[in-house]
This record gives structure tokens, C-alpha cells and sequence, in this order.
């Protein structure tokens, strides 16, 4: 006699083999479903052997055609006033019993997922990248810039900051001058690349910048600004090109430098002495500053005005002059300088073989 599946409850064998078993399909979106069994019967020489199959549904996709088998261990007999046409009647089994197997599985797989669930957050986590922060130094230093003097701070254990590039900026404004003016555009240099140190018991800070890192008309820096025109991308690449090379002569004097003395905080706006090095120059000026200053870090911020001609530099004309750039420039900047903490702090530069 072939095999033949049937559902659970039922009072007869006839029952079973009227009654096949529809298994509906499991997936793995659909949760846990309820405990599913399958009753196997096989006429035997000594009676009907019957087998009981029992299936949990499962959420995991890997695991949606798993099976466990149960074999009940029962065995039915012909009955002694049965017929030789009566099939003998299959008892039908509490499904409490089923059922409380079936909690305790379904707990001990959510367990497992549970541990599991912990253990991916975990490698997650891990493998997140962590935000980075800006080397100590960020290629060579000015020939001239006194590391020394800050190492002698350090080593007398006075407090160091050091200046953090990537909360620090400076803000030039450069605009445009002459009859046709109006044909010209206003431009925004910046430097997202400050390096230097701060002894704030010494009202002394240095600091440079590397000209050759920075940048044209910052889109958000234009609106700050409130300029009102739209240079094309052409026009900002030129512009670019031609303060690098003509203007500034990078490759000449690599840097800007500025050295303050007389700088510390108080509790209201101060004016700190600075010395301004740029394209060969050194000039002094008197800079209006706000110095905001905690155990830990130091923010500065300014603005001063500056002409280039002051510095040994011809500002760019063409037209005859009808179309140039103002001689004037409007410098601002935030500077902002964490404290150095040993044995991190180390105060040590790799000098250029040219000054700003």
C-alpha cells in the first residue's frame, strides 16, 4: 500500500486517506506559523504502521524547508471484534503535547536570532569608519617658523595648542575695480589648511598657510560674501591659475605667515600686533580679534584689511585698467586651536627649503 499522507485531527483511517495532506508553502516574510504534522501510514504483515511527522514553520529563509521528525512509536492493531473489512481506528494525540514543543523550539530560535542580532551590530560597529582629523602636520613648514620656541613652552610644561585645520578657516575677498567693472567679477580665496601653535601664556601664536592649497569662489563662501554675480567654471580655473602663477608666484614663496604677540584673552574684543609675511614682505599690523578660550581649546576670530600693493604685488588689469582687481583685499578668518596633550603633542616641523 502506498504512502499516504493526511491531516491531524482525525477519527478513522478511512478519514486519513479520504483527507490528503495540502501543506501550504512557507515563507520566510510571513513570521512563524503554527506547528504543522504530517501521519504517514504503511499497511505492515502484523497491521497499519502509522508515523507521525512533525513540522515547525521557520522565519529563516535557510531553514523554510526544514523538517523535524518525530517518530510517535505506535503501532495499531486490528481489533479483536473488527471486521476483515473494518480498518482499525487511529487514537488522535493531544496537541497541547505538540505545541509545547513547538513554544520551547520557537523561544530557543529566537534566542539564537537575538545572539545573532547582537553579534552583526557589533561587526557593524566595528567596521564603520571613524571619523579621521587632519595630521599634526600637514606637509613641510616655513624655513623661518619658530617650532623651537614652542618646544621650549612644552618642555616647561606651559600650555601648547595647536591649530586644527579643519575647524580653521581663512576668508579673503577680492573684488573687482575700473570703468567696466560690471564686465568683471568679485572672487572668494580661501584656506582650509592653516597650521601653527598658540602659547596663550605668552600672548604669542604663529601660524602659516600653504598657498598652493587654496581655493576659488566656494559656492557657499560667494553667498557670505554677497555677491551677486556667476563666474562659469572657465572663469573660476583662470582666475585660479592666474593668483597662483602671476600674483602670488606660489612656486616662489610658498607661503603666508602671520606671527601675533600681545594676544590674550579678555573678557571683551581686543586689537592683537601681527606680523604679516607674504610673497617676500613682512609688514605689521594692528588686528581687531575676539579670543574665546577654554581649558581645552582656543577660537579666534577677525577681520583686517590689506592692501597688495603693500606686499610687492601688482594687482591683475586688463582693458588699460578699465577692468581690474581692486588693490584692496578683505581678509577674515576663524582660527580655531585645540590643546596639545603629552606625549601627542609633539612640536616638530619639516622645514621648506623657501620662506613665505
Amino acid at each position: 500500500m502506498p504512502l499516504m499522507p493526511a491531516t491531524r485531527p482525525f477519527r478513522s483511517a478511512n478519514q486519513a486517506a479520504a483527507m490528503p495532506m495540502r501543506t501550504p508553502p512557507i515563507a520566510a516574510d510571513h513570521g512563524v506559523n503554527d506547528a504543522q504534522s504530517i501521519v504517514i501510514c504503511q499497511q505492515g504483515p502484523g497491521g497499519r504502521l502509522c508515523s507521525e511527522v512533525d513540522r515547525i514553520a521557520r522565519t529563516d529563509a535557510a531553514a523554510a524547508d526544514h523538517l523535524g521528525a518525530k517518530e510517535s512509536g505506535y503501532q495499531e492493531r486490528a481489533s479483536a471484534g473488527g471486521g476483515e473489512g473494518d480498518e482499525p481506528a487511529i487514537p488522535q494525540y493531544p496537541r497541547a503535547t505538540m505545541k509545547n514543543e513547538w513554544d520551547c523550539a520557537a523561544r530557543l530560535e529566537m534566542r539564537k536570532r537575538i545572539a545573532c542580532l547582537f553579534l552583526v551590530s557589533a561587526l557593524i560597529a566595528g567596521c564603520v569608519p571613524q571619523p579621521t582629523r587632519a595630521p599634526e602636520v600637514a606637509g613641510p613648514a616655513p624655513a623661518d617658523f619658530p617650532s623651537q620656541r614652542y618646544q621650549a613652552s612644552a618642555a616647561r610644561g606651559e600650555p601648547i595648542f595647536r591649530i586644527d585645520p579643519v575647524r580653521s578657516l581663512v576668508v579673503i575677498e577680492v573684488r573687482r575695480a575700473g570703468s567696466l567693472a560690471r564686465l568683471g567679477h568679485d572672487h572668494v580665496v580661501a584656506s582650509h589648511e592653516i597650521q601653527g601653535y598658540v602659547a596663550p601664556n605668552d600672548g604669542q601664536a604663529d601660524l602659516y598657510v600653504p598657498l598652493e592649497g587654496m581655493t576659488v569662489d566656494e559656492p557657499s563662501l560667494r553667498e557670505e560674501a554677497g555677491f551677486d554675480t556667476v563666474p562659469t567654471e572657465s572663469d573660476i580655473a583662470g582666475t585660479r591659475r592666474n593668483m597662483l602663477t602671476r600674483v602670488l608666484e606660489v612656486e616662489r614663496y610658498p607661503f603666508a605667515q602671520v606671527a601675533f604677540s600681545n594676544a590674550r584673552p579678555t573678557p571683551a574684543d581686543d586689537v592683537g600686533d601681527a606680523e604679516i609675511g607674504l610673497h617676500g614682505v613682512t609688514r605689521s599690523a594692528r588686528i581687531p580679534l575676539r579670543i574665546e578660550s577654554k581649558s581645552d581649546e582656543i577660537v579666534v576670530t577677525g577681520s583686517v584689511a590689506l592692501e597688495q600693493s603693500d606686499y610687492g604685488i601688482t594687482p591683475l588689469s586688463i582693458l588699460g585698467g578699465a577692468i581690474q582687481v581692486a588693490d584692496e583685499v578683505r581678509l577674515r578668518f576663524r582660527i580655531v586651536a585645540r590643546r596639545c596633550v603629552a606625549p601627542s603633542c609633539r612640536i616638530a616641523v619639516q622645514h621648506a627649503s623657501a620662506g613665505g
